[in-house]
């Protein structure tokens, strides 16, 4: 896990490390849009993306729920996926 990159770490190291403030959500976030950013123009995996903005508001509100020490019980970055 050390030394490897955030977006190849499992949720459960991703989780524990956000949980003991080794890490913020914000940071997780980042990298992970980040990555997107790099690969998705050749791979097309993320075809409709939460805007990055909205991604980090989201993550920043994580972060305040860890500050206060709450939890929420549900990934907080993750949207209910649309059924048309």
């Amino acid at each position: 896990m050390t030394g490897d990159p955030l977006y190849w770490w499992s949720a459960r190291d991703l989780a524990t490390a956000i949980r003991r403030r080794e890490l913020s959500a914000r940071e997780v976030m980042r990298a992970h849009l980040d990555r997107i950013e790099e690969v998705n123009g050749r791979v097309r995996a993320v075809v409709s993306p939460l805007p990055a903005s909205a991604a980090l508001r989201l993550a920043d509100e994580a972060d305040r729920a860890a500050a206060r020490a709450t939890r929420s019980g549900r990934c907080t970055a993750c949207r209910p996926r649309s059924r048309t």
